[in-house]
């Protein structure tokens, strides 16, 4: 992965309304903090913090009839870079965080993230019996 790949993975999530200067802003400012404290180089934190979310299992729901079938399916390489990329922004947002501070959690492979992906990881073996049904 170059770093400019991840900088404009990160500054697609990161936009809201199409303003693009304060997302650069904000990756900015972040990178910033993320190097005063940490003596690593930023990007390989960045990149290691990434590849412990990517997923390699997704879950799609399907309504069948009156029930919901959930049917796991595997990710692609660029899905799961998206797909884990997007969880780290939704869940520093959410959860009022700084930015900086979830890319070191998930470099230590800690945080509430890393236990979203194991419930994810335990509801596809449940349902496995249903990937078979790949009809979308």
């Amino acid at each position: 992965m170059k770093n400019y790949f991840i900088k404009s993975l990160i500054l697609n999530q990161l936009m809201i309304n199409g303003e693009k200067n304060k997302a650069e802003f904000f990756l900015n400012y972040n990178i910033k903090n993320l190097n005063k404290y940490s003596f690593k180089n930023i990007y390989s934190i960045i990149k290691y913090s990434i590849k412990n979310v990517s997923p390699i299992v997704s879950i799609l729901k399907i309504k069948k009839r009156k029930s919901l079938i959930q049917i796991p399916f595997f990710l692609n390489k660029s899905k799961r870079l998206k797909y884990s990329v997007k969880v780290i922004v939704l869940n520093s947002f959410k959860n009022k965080k700084n930015f900086y501070e979830d890319f070191i959690n998930l470099c230590k492979n800690k945080g509430v993230i890393k236990e979203k992906q194991k419930d994810i990881f335990i509801n596809s073996f449940t349902n496995r019996n249903f990937t078979h049904f790949r009809w979308f």
